[in-house]
């Protein structure tokens, strides 16, 4: 019988962790809840010496809740959970969410900033940010078996 033998698909199984960079900044200044934002891979992915989702794919992360921030030094909050990457118009879901920015560090800032001023109460707290350049991580949500070009 003529033919070629079945050839192994390479794969990137599900809960593989990609490094994601951020793109544009999100910030509690400015973010609403379901704003999407931009990110890319960090560092491609292979699977037996195949590059199958090269640095530079591009993936898009959502804003899921946000508050500004207030008086005596409270920081903003923003959590924000990532979606998908898309490679050659096909939607690769991830799981993951960026640690939510502006967390830890709130009772330093106040403290530092009633000591400082005799307004400390009333000074504000910074805004919670997703630098652009900020690397995070993601996992892929499930197997990824590229598809072949006709």
């Amino acid at each position: 019988m003529l033919g070629s033998p079945a050839m192994a698909v390479s794969h990137i199984a599900a809960g593989t962790t990609v490094q994601l960079m951020v793109i544009n900044e999100v910030t509690t200044k400015t973010a609403k809840v379901g704003d999407r934002f931009v990110v890319e891979v960090e560092t491609p992915l292979s699977a037996d010496g195949v590059v199958l989702i090269p640095k530079g794919t591009m993936g898009y992360g959502e804003v899921v809740t946000t508050s500004r921030n207030g008086i005596a030094g409270r920081s903003g909050k923003l959590t924000t959970k990532l979606l998908y990457l898309e490679l050659a118009g096909v939607r690769i879901a991830l799981v993951g969410t960026p640690a939510n920015a502006g967390r830890g560090g709130n009772a330093q800032i106040a403290i530092a900033t009633l000591g400082l001023t005799p307004y400390g109460l009333f000074a504000p707290g910074n805004n919670a940010k997703l630098k652009a350049g900020d690397v995070v991580t993601a996992a892929l949500a499930a197997d990824f078996i590229p598809q072949p070009h006709p």
